[in-house]
């Protein structure tokens, strides 16, 4: 008879502690693998460029990069590109530095935080070295094929007051990283297009950097029509409209501000003269404004103050009453039609019976047909001109 071996507590114990032993062992050797895993660094090919720089006045128009003038602001755009079809540039792989040269700032009111395209890139300052730099570090991936302009507001100026114009170099680079410990590593398809540049020369200006090349005043009625045209609206501010009656002293009655365009137009209508502002002659100029307060003065243009209002507008019809006729004459009784009226016939409840529209030139009075044969009874007729000037009503009796 075969009987089952029994093994001894000692020895069971001592097998689960082996075996306990070689779980602990896999479970470390896992561990230290997931943690290799984790810092290996995945290889990724893109490929960032910067296809250009430029320098535009504030609107975005181009300006002449030969003639900044000290003082005035002005926008860098930097064409940002990755040129791969697939690959996107992993986060931390790669940043931008753009240097402003040694005659350009950031302006201090632009906020980096805003900047174009900061949900890929930390856009930071940094003037501690010989030129500015604006330094934008990649946080998130950019997209495949991906194209656009990212915009500074910066200003130029000239150290000194000595030279009357200076000479640098705004440069863009997009330089790989690489930091030690990111997960991915960036292999730069072609390095030859990460880096591009312009010259741009800084040159004292004019207090006010505005050329007025038009301003004129035409009167007509009770309105004033005021234009102006200007050439380089480079930091500039505002307009002010101003009138005088004496020619010496000016009060402002408009402001308008400025497009910072390099061609630019506009016009203001003084409309209804107050009667502060009525005389036998106003004077205008116009008030141009830098942002940095300093301003000048366009040449004084006389027009004539009198506002001559219109005659009451006070109308008539006859024969009244209009007695076995389909037809009544409306006269004007202080001056004359001219222009387009709407002409409505109706009873003394608002209900109408024709309206009719006339063309009328300078005439005292005029012949209207009714359209329809008006029966017994009493009647309103209502004239109002098509740009609302002139209005009137007629009440006559048909019998």
């Amino acid at each position: 008879m075969n009987l089952l071996h029994k093994p001894s507590k000692k020895t069971v114990m001592r097998s689960l502690t082996k075996l306990a032993a070689k779980a602990l062992t896999l479970f470390f050797f896992l561990l230290i693998a997931g943690r290799s895993n984790t810092y290996a660094q995945i290889n990724v090919v893109a490929d960032p460029a910067l296809s250009y720089v430029d320098i535009t006045d504030l609107a975005g128009s181009p300006v002449d990069a030969n003639n900044l003038v000290d003082g005035s602001f002005y926008l860098v755009q930097l064409s940002i590109q990755n040129l791969h079809p697939v690959n996107a540039i992993p986060p931390n792989t790669a940043y931008i530095r753009l240097g402003l040269g040694l005659n350009m700032v950031i302006d201090p009111t632009f906020n980096l935080a805003t900047a174009p395209y900061n949900e890929y890139f930390t856009w930071s300052y940094d003037n501690s070295q010989s030129q500015p730099f604006i330094i934008g570090i990649l946080h998130d991936f950019l997209p495949a094929f991906f194209d656009g302009v990212a915009v500074f507001r910066v200003k130029a100026f000239i150290p000194v007051a000595t030279p009357t114009q200076v000479t640098s170099t705004v440069s863009g680079q997009f330089l790989n990283a690489n930091p030690p410990g990111n997960p991915y590593r960036l292999i730069d398809q072609n390095p030859n297009n990460n880096s591009t540049l312009i010259d741009y020369t800084v040159i004292v200006g004019s207090p006010t950097p505005v050329t007025l090349t038009k301003f004129k005043a035409l009167k007509k009625d009770c309105i004033i029509r005021t234009d102006w045209s200007v050439e380089n609206e480079i930091n500039f501010d505002h307009y002010e409209l101003q009138v005088s009656k004496d020619g010496i002293n000016f009060v402002s009655i408009a402001n308008v501000t400025a497009q910072n365009k390099t061609n630019y137009s506009s016009s203001f209508d003084i409309n209804n003269l107050a009667v502060q502002l009525q005389g036998n002659t106003l004077y205008l100029r116009l008030k141009m404004v830098d942002k940095d307060a300093s301003f000048k003065y366009s040449d004084i243009i006389p027009v004539n103050g009198k506002c001559n209002t219109s005659p009451p507008f006070v109308i008539y019809g006859y024969p009244n009453p209009v007695i076995d006729a389909n037809h009544i004459t409306i006269a004007n009784k202080e001056g004359l039609f001219n222009g387009k009226y709407n002409v409505t016939v109706m009873d003394m409840s608002g209900r109408v019976y024709s309206t009719k529209d006339v063309d009328l030139h300078n005439v005292q009075s005029f012949r209207f047909d009714f359209g329809t044969m008006l029966s017994n009874g009493k009647y309103l007729i209502r004239l109002q001109q098509s740009n609302g000037s002139q209005s009137g009503i007629v009440q006559f009796e048909k019998l």
